[in-house]
């Protein structure tokens, strides 16, 4: 039901635009034929309703999907509205309240969404059972009715004439009409008939029902009301002359009925906007053919422009030279993990192939290496630049060896059998039962990489490499969920990070002893796979974890 929710919260924010276009269409285009107002609110009512969706180049619609389906699971949770400042002002303070804290169970959306799924569900059944009741009140009104001829009933409990019923739709018009009046009333109810507003007043509320948290849906529903009165008055008055004219608007007025909440039914004579009605009676002219033409064109622009959603531009055209066109197939041939974790988060509406992000911005070495962008690096989108640099305490992508993929490149630096260290009586333990490390320490894709990381199945136990106190334990940006050990004293401070973890074990302020399980390896944050990306700082410095532990070994055997 979640799903279905934020599927539907899309679908409505998307119809916000046709909405308000239809709304401004109004006010513009008084000379335009009523029917076309009505004909605008059909296309808003397909939007709402409609699970799918053409994609065009020329939609005007800045997102198709404002927030991710997969919003509930992100670790970083954030709406993309297609408008930079929206997103700029909404999405600090979704990633405050809904960024997964120390210790969550779940990402607090997986609790929030379901609920608001629920309140969801309430008030649609809200609406529809207000119809229901509205529609056996007025039964009820009308039992007593008389049949006058045809479809036609004469009713004493009721003060204007209303049109009830969508299959079988009968008109009720209260007693003591002159002839006259009757006569005009008849001549509207009957076009509210012929143009089927039995159908779609019901239809519109539906619609409503189902979009009811929308605020703009219900001015929609609004306007809506209004124009299919306004299009029935049309309608009736064509070919009137001015004194028929005055006696219908005459008959308008002594069954003005007094504003009520907005409702699904009836189709009441005088119940919405009675002067407007008037006025627009009396200025009313036969619309041109040129007029007719342009309100159909209008409608046809709108339904390309808001009907559609946009489609991911394509790349710059430039033509690349030769060299630069084989960067693509250099870096698949030697270092294809770097291709996997390109196709893993570039965003889906990037604009680009995934060949000419590396050929454009990627540079790579003639043995096939990545080794920075090309260019001072102003260019190069600020998602690819997150994804493989470090700024101040974020983490780069850590990329390892996940089933079905091909191998990365030899870890970097890494000059040692770690497997063949002996910590035995040093006071330090190796932090998980495996020695296959997939990056070592140091320069990595042009940033630096600040730890070790180390292969392990998911789930498998993390150990405190010494004994210390827990100086964090949660979530951190780029890192996932991650824990900070602090060893020794504040002349001599080391801290051991550990990263990527799928569950945390320990609290902050917590001793442990070495050795001492502290989570379980996992592939939170910016991680391709299941793993421990390992940091050793001695004072505040980042230094390789493994020559460290090479000069604990070293001191024992001094020793």
């Amino acid at each position: 039901m979640s799903a279905v929710f934020l599927k539907l919260l899309n679908m409505s924010i998307s119809a916000v635009w046709i909405i308000l276009a239809v709304a401004v269409f109004r006010l513009l285009a008084k000379r335009a034929p009523k029917w076309i107002s009505c004909l605008l609110w059909a296309l808003a009512g397909a939007r709402l309703m409609l699970p799918f969706t053409i994609k065009s180049a020329l939609s005007l619609v800045p997102s198709g999907e404002t927030i991710p389906e997969d919003i509930m699971m992100s670790p970083h949770p954030a709406i993309a509205s297609g408008i930079p400042a929206v997103d700029s002002s909404i999405n600090p303070v979704i990633a405050e309240s809904f960024t997964p804290g120390v210790g969550d169970s779940a990402n607090p959306l997986q609790v929030w969404v379901p609920i608001l799924a629920a309140v969801w569900i309430l008030g649609m059944a809200a609406m529809l059972l207000y119809a229901l009741a509205s529609y056996l009140r007025l039964r009820k009104a009308v039992a007593a009715s008389v049949l006058l001829r045809d479809n036609i009933m004469v009713c004493d409990d009721i003060h204007s004439p209303f049109i009830l019923g969508v299959v079988c739709p009968k008109i009720y018009l209260p007693s003591g009409f002159d002839e006259a009046a009757r006569e005009n009333v008849l001549r509207h109810e009957k076009a509210h008939i012929l143009r089927k507003d039995n159908w779609w007043k019901p239809l519109g509320w539906l619609i409503l029902a189902v979009h009811w948290f929308n605020p703009l849906c219900w001015l929609g529903y609004r306007l809506f009301c209004r124009d299919i009165e306004l299009a029935c008055d049309e309608k009736v008055i064509r070919g009137m002359d001015r004194e028929s004219v005055a006696d219908y608007s005459q008959a308008l007025l002594s069954c003005a009925a007094e504003r009520r909440l907005i409702s699904a039914c009836p189709l009441a004579f005088g119940e919405i906007g009675v002067k407007e009605r008037i006025r627009d009676m009396f200025r009313y002219k036969k619309p041109t053919r040129a007029v007719i033409a342009l309100s159909l064109m209008a409608c046809l622009a709108l339904a390309v422009f808001l009907m559609t959603d946009p489609v991911a531009a394509e790349g710059p055209k430039e033509t690349l030279s030769e060299a630069s066109q084989s960067d693509f197939d250099l870096l698949m041939d030697h270092d294809p993990m770097v291709i996997a974790v390109l196709e893993q988060n570039m965003p889906k509406d990037a604009g680009m192939s995934l060949s000419y992000v590396v050929d454009r911005y990627i540079a790579v070495s003639a043995d096939g290496k990545m080794v920075g962008f090309k260019g001072d690096g102003a260019e190069v989108p600020v998602w690819l630049q997150e994804l493989f640099a470090v700024e101040e305490d974020d983490e780069a992508i850590d990329i390892v060896v996940v089933p079905g993929t091909a191998d990365p490149s030899p870890a970097q630096n890494l000059t040692v059998d770690v497997s063949k260290i002996d910590l035995s009586g040093t006071g330090w333990v190796w932090p998980v039962d495996s020695t296959e490390i997939s990056s070592g320490f140091g320069t990595r894709y042009g940033a630096v990489h600040n730890g070790v990381d180390i292969v392990q199945s998911k789930g498998e136990p993390i150990y405190a490499t010494s004994a210390g106190t827990v100086k964090s334990a949660g979530w951190q940006s780029g890192r996932g969920y991650t824990v900070e050990i602090e060893h020794g004293s504040s002349d001599n401070s080391i801290v051991t990070r550990y990263c990527h973890m799928d569950k945390i074990s320990v609290e902050e302020g917590a001793s442990v002893e070495s050795g001492a399980v502290i989570g379980t390896v996992g592939s939170t944050g910016n991680s391709t796979g299941p793993h421990l990306h390992f940091e050793l700082l001695l004072n505040g410095e980042n230094v390789d974890p493994i020559e460290y532990l090479q000069f604990q070994e070293q001191l024992k055997s001094s020793n």
